[in-house]
């Protein structure tokens, strides 16, 4: 399933379920976060944002999308990835 959420600087996310990441285009380029399900764990594997758009905030706009996605579904969440990790760690 596919769903699209709006943040506070109405960044539209997609949750692209069929190959298992969040994401968003700008600009003509694709920034993501991609997971793998565990049981009822959301483990972030990898965050990617282009160079095109990096310093604007839209990686950790994208893994805040992420962890609030998963833990409305109820779901812990594991960062493999180092950017979710830090996120994560400012929790």
């Amino acid at each position: 399933m596919n769903r699209k959420f709006t943040g506070p600087s109405e960044l539209m996310v997609t949750r692209n379920s069929s190959v298992n990441r969040f994401e968003v285009t700008i600009e003509g380029h694709l920034a993501k976060v991609d997971y793998r399900m565990s049981g009822n764990r959301m483990i972030i594997t990898h965050t990617e944002v282009p160079d095109a758009l990096r310093g604007k905030g839209i990686a950790e706009q994208l893994v805040a999308f992420a962890v609030k996605y998963a833990r409305k579904e109820g779901h812990e969440v594991v960062a493999e990835c180092d950017y979710a990790n830090r996120f994560l760690n400012r929790l």
